[in-house]
């Protein structure tokens, strides 16, 4: 207990020092302003929550205290944090960047002047300001930081000018308001959820300088409807457009090397995608509720999804889609699959819940069967697994009710648990002397 009370003592501390300021002066819209002087540069820092800043504010460029003219440049730690009573701000050209906090929660505030000589806006600079509807990032600014205009859900429309290089993570998340996006040519990354729960967000413009999309960029954006992936991005990031229910295109261009996952999980009006042959990576789930892929790369395989990727059969990104249960609906090949040579491992969830599927093929040089890789193939009736097995996964035949007869060869060394878990058909099964 008295290690939490200090620990408490001294963050009331560094808040109340954070804050502490050399005077105060009142600006030509009525406010009493406090600040803080820099000696060596003569300038200072601005403050308005000692005086709950309210209504419209005009800042100035400079102030006069004790005979001496100093230039405002910069705001204090949570400047006008919480001043939710504040309806409109002029920053003026003294002012180079906007810091942390600086007008966080201020709830009322509807517009904000930002002038050519601001370089940089901070972490959370806007967060929660819930009334403002329209920002214009002028070109000077170079950087938009960490959760900047994090729900600011009356935001409509934002200019993003060439300039900025760099977006934060969740920059504009939960801009539930915000309805189209162009990102300039300057950005190379859309940082982590950046524009997650944009739900009104029914466009976006991804520019060739974009070299990767990172997890959750445009998660939850139920109003998207289409989305074009240049040539310059390399990756797409796990969750990236995870649950953008309207999504009904997409154009992966050559260039991107790797899905995350879950990248497109919940995309429930995605019929159809078609993979380049650049990917070579492609995680779990990433396509779980789109019935068409096409993949024209190295891999090969069936297109609803259990791809050959590098040699291995993966479908765990079909996981939790129960409409792939009809694996001829999906592979147009019959009720049976041969695995093709070249084959070394089939991968996790690769044949899940494929309950028309009756028979499988396995050639010589599949070393592995994955966890779940049958589970739930209920008409499944026979298997045979080459003497180039070594191991069988957990729960890879689990729930296969029809499977009458397993043979497995010498080479196998270990079978996971609940292999053949409620396998009510399978008479007989003999383990070599090789499984430890």
């Amino acid at each position: 207990m008295k290690h939490t009370f200090l620990t408490f003592a001294l963050l009331i501390s560094s808040f109340v020092s954070a804050l502490a300021y050399d005077f105060t002066a009142v600006c030509e819209t009525g406010q009493e302003l406090a600040y803080t002087i820099n000696e060596d540069t003569k300038t200072v820092s601005v403050y308005g929550v000692y005086s709950s800043a309210s209504g419209r504010l005009v800042i100035p460029e400079s102030v006069v205290y004790e005979s001496k003219t100093y230039s405002v440049t910069s705001f204090g730690v949570f400047a006008f944090s919480s001043c939710r009573d504040l309806t409109s701000v002029t920053i003026p050209n003294s002012v180079t960047f906007i810091g942390s906090e600086t007008f966080s929660d201020c709830r009322g505030l509807i517009s904000v002047t930002i002038p050519n000589s601001v370089t940089s806006i901070g972490n959370s600079a806007f967060r929660s300001c819930t009334s403002l509807t329209s920002v214009t990032i002028p070109n000077s600014v170079t950087s938009i930081g960490r959760e900047a205009f994090y729900n600011c859900t009356s935001l409509t429309s934002v200019t993003i000018p060439n300039s900025v290089t760099s977006i934060g993570y969740s920059a504009f998340n939960g801009c539930t308001s915000l309805t189209s996006v162009t990102i300039p040519i300057s950005v190379t990354s859309i940082g982590y959820s950046a524009f997650n729960g944009c739900t009104s967000l029914t466009s976006v413009t991804i520019p060739n300088s974009v070299t990767s999309i990172a997890s959750m960029a445009f998660e939850g954006c139920t109003g998207l409807t289409s989305v074009t992936i240049p040539n310059s991005v390399t990756s797409i990031g796990s969750e990236a457009f995870y649950n953008c229910t309207s999504l009904t295109s997409v154009t992966i261009s050559d260039g991107v090397t790797s899905i995350g996952h879950s990248a497109f999980s919940g995309c429930t009006s995605l019929t159809s995608v078609t993979i380049p042959n650049s990917v070579t990576s492609i995680e779990g789930m990433a396509f779980d509720t789109v019935k068409n892929i096409v993949y024209h790369g190295e891999a090969t395989g069936s297109p609803w999804g259990a791809l050959t990727v590098n040699g291995t059969i993966d479908g765990d990104f079909i996981y939790s889609d129960a409409e792939k249960t009809n694996l001829t609906t999906y592979i147009g090949m019959g009720n049976d699959v041969v695995i093709p040579n070249g084959v070394t491992s089939i991968g996790n969830y690769a044949f899940y819940n494929c309950t028309s599927l009756t028979s499988v093929t396995i050639f010589d040089g599949v070393t592995s069967i994955g966890h779940s890789a049958f589970r739930g193939c209920t008409s499944l009736t026979s298997v045979t697994i080459p003497n180039s097995v070594t191991s069988i996964g957990n729960s890879a035949f689990y729930n296969c009710t029809s499977l009458t007869s397993v043979t497995i060869p010498n080479s196998v060394t270990s079978i996971g648990y609940y292999a053949f878990n409620n396998c009510r058909g399978l008479t007989s099964v003999t383990i070599p002397s090789s499984v430890t």
